[in-house]
């Protein structure tokens, strides 16, 4: 299956206005080639190369690009798509995911709208992905209660028990649903029809950060006696490289099922690996890390502050500078699937992204003043908003160097 990929949220609404927008351009284009205004034919001509320019790239956007087809049917039909998440391929090419018509998220495979599981309207989804049979799972609002679902049916309990609410519903490999689950105003995880109600013989609270491991083993954080601590299966980690923990946060594993994130030890926050507390990057002391995140080949990365300012930092190696640029401070850090760090960084008292050592100050040709919520599609096209002559705007820059603002 492709990875998942959700739209910059302006993209579809963006589509459909353009779509719209040519046909009155053609239409107008028609009138005047009839009336012989040729100034009017020029300029006309002109305005529909563009958006037709502009429309063809947003297309690209759909991954695959026929989850268009689906909008447009949609649209056809005099429904509002306003946005389309969790976009994947299965393994015979069906399109699946959820798209928001009319206000409301449904799942969707193929060209089949799901607007009903076991026979109960659904007013509004989350978490869809296909399992390794290409059965639809996630979790759906029906009669005002969230519940997780596989294919055609609803889960309603869970080890024999009601429950609430539900949330970070997602499948292991054999088809076995997991997640978490409210029962009696109280969270816990669930591994099929099983409810987790302790770790390593200890009642807790608040578990988050639930995911799985490639063999199945669920992880996450808990609360116990008032303090966080990372889990791993039935094992409570409640010190790291031999110091006691009083708190956690990013918990998350690698692709070995080594454990990362960040600790509380004596009242400092590390990042750790595994059993390794990590006190220096670069040889220097810090503090306040975050961002924190794993690499696909396991190398940590996010941002620290370190003499006074904020650096970004990948394995044990401090960044400085961007493109021979100094910068004052850094937010949005993350990784491509290549590796390459990204994000945006304060030059000059200005925001720019910035991509591995390119720090990108035009866009479109454009200069811009500002620039937030910096994130990256899965095939490295890097994403967000740019203050362009005062007005907030969205922005692409594909890997090949294109690069277009969205309006």
């Amino acid at each position: 299956m492709s990875k998942k990929q959700n739209l910059c949220p302006q993209t579809t609404p963006l589509l459909q206005d353009w779509e719209k927008t040519l046909g009155k351009l053609a239409m107008a284009l028609s009138e005047a080639e009839v009336t012989g205004d040729l100034t009017v034919v020029t300029k006309l001509q002109e305005e529909l190369v563009v958006l037709e320019a502009q429309a063809l790239e947003l297309k690209k956007q759909f991954p695959p690009e026929d989850a268009f087809e689906l909008v447009e049917a949609l649209s056809e039909l005099g429904h509002r798509v306003t946005n389309v998440l969790d976009i994947h391929s299965q393994s015979d090419g069906t399109l699946v995911g959820q798209v928001q018509v009319d206000g409301k998220y449904y799942p969707f495979k193929g060209d089949t709208l799901v607007t009903r599981i076991a026979g109960k309207e659904v007013t509004d989804a989350s978490n869809i992905h296909s399992q390794s049979d290409g059965t639809l799972a996630g979790r759906v609002e029906v009669d005002g209660k969230w519940f997780p679902f596989i294919g055609d049916t609803l889960i309603t309990t869970i080890g024999g028990r009601e429950f609430t609410h539900v949330l970070y519903i997602h499948s292991q490999s054999d088809g076995t649903l997991v997640g978490r689950v409210q029962v009696d105003k109280k969270w816990y995880p669930f591994k099929g029809d099983t409810l987790i109600t302790t770790i390593d013989g200890k009642e807790f609270t608040n578990p988050e950060y639930i995911h799985s491991q490639s063999d199945g083993t669920l992880a996450g954080r808990v609360m116990v006696d008032r303090k966080w601590f990372p889990f791993k299966g039935d094992t409570l980690i409640t010190t790291i490289g031999g110091k006691v923990v009083t708190d956690a946060l990013d918990i998350h594993s690698q692709s070995d099922g080594t454990l990362a994130g960040l600790v509380k030890v004596d009242g400092k926050w590390y990042p750790f690996k595994g059993d390794t507390l990590i006190t220096t990057i670069g040889g220097k002391e810090f503090t306040n890390p975050e961002n924190i995140h794993s690499q696909s080949d396991g190398t940590l990365a996010g941002r620290v502050w370190v003499d006074g300012k904020w650096q970004l930092f990948k394995g044990d190696t401090l960044i400085t500078m961007i493109a021979g640029k100094e910068f004052a401070n850094t937010y949005d850090i993350h990784s491509q699937s290549d590796g390459t760090l990204a994000g945006r960084v304060e030059v000059d008292g200005k925001w720019f992204p910035f991509k591995g050592d390119t720090l990108i100050t035009m866009i479109g040709g454009k200069k811009f003043t500002n620039a937030e919520n910096i994130h990256s599609q899965s095939d490295g096209t890097l994403a967000g908003r740019l203050e362009v002559d005062g007005k907030m705007q969205h922005f692409l820059i594909h890997p090949d160097g294109r690069s277009m603002l969205l309006g």
